[in-house]
């Protein structure tokens, strides 16, 4: 909760490496990638630019993938807000 001044708790649940029957509907993707030596290097930031106003009560997936042969570090952050 970024409000510092509002006691509510999140609703919201994220968990790690989910077990996961299906991907669903896919609703966006984004490819970032380049190599540099036996790195992969890139970056972008997008912020406000891709909002989802997302159904309640509902289960999403956010999944990344590795397609390259190279060990890759992934720094995200992820924006939201509960109405």
């Amino acid at each position: 909760n970024r409000n510092r001044t509002s006691s509510n708790t999140p609703l919201t649940v994220f968990y790690s490496d989910p077990a996961v029957t299906s991907d669903g509907t896919k609703i966006d993707e984004f490819y970032l990638g380049g190599s540099y030596g036996q790195k992969v290097v890139g970056g972008d930031i997008i912020a406000g630019v891709n909002e989802f106003i997302l159904k309640p009560n509902t289960d999403y997936l956010y999944k990344i993938t590795n397609d390259g042969s190279a060990d890759a570090t992934i720094l995200t952050r992820l924006f939201f807000y509960e109405k």
